[in-house]
């Protein structure tokens, strides 16, 4: 599961990296209240997946005996799990939170508009898509 989970957030900080190096270079200047924020619960997602995943390998007992290892310090290594996926999902929400607009943006239109106007023509007229895939 982690690893898919890094894969999402690495396809996610690539997509947005522009805005990234732009906030942090702005940060202790003039920068938003909002922007602020947003890279700090960033930073906070950032850690916590770290932690989460270094931690949630170090407690898997399949992982590290693929490979002929053994972690010692079980005892340290599972509350740290449980502390920074708690960490992590409270920052997911967080962050999804503060970014819902333009998740409600984006999905209308990239998502339910062109459905709708694939679905929404009637059968005797053709949609601008099925003209130009004609032409």
């Amino acid at each position: 599961v982690s690893l898919g989970v890094l894969l999402v957030a690495l396809v996610h900080t690539i997509l947005h990296w522009d805005w990234t190096t732009d906030t942090l270079r702005r940060f202790a200047g003039r920068l938003s209240v909002a922007s602020r924020w947003n890279l700090v619960i960033d930073g906070v997602l950032f850690v916590s997946l770290m932690v989460c995943m270094l931690s949630g390998i170090m407690v898997s007992r399949h992982v590290l005996i693929a490979f002929g290892l053994f972690a010692p310090g079980y005892f340290v290594w599972n509350p740290l799990h449980s502390i920074s996926a708690t960490v992590l999902l409270a920052a997911v929400i967080v962050h999804l939170a503060m970014h819902w607009k333009w998740i409600a943006v984006a999905v209308r239109s990239r998502v339910i508009d062109p459905i709708r106007g694939r679905v929404g023509t009637d059968a005797g007229e053709a949609s601008e898509d099925t003209v130009r895939e004609a032409s």
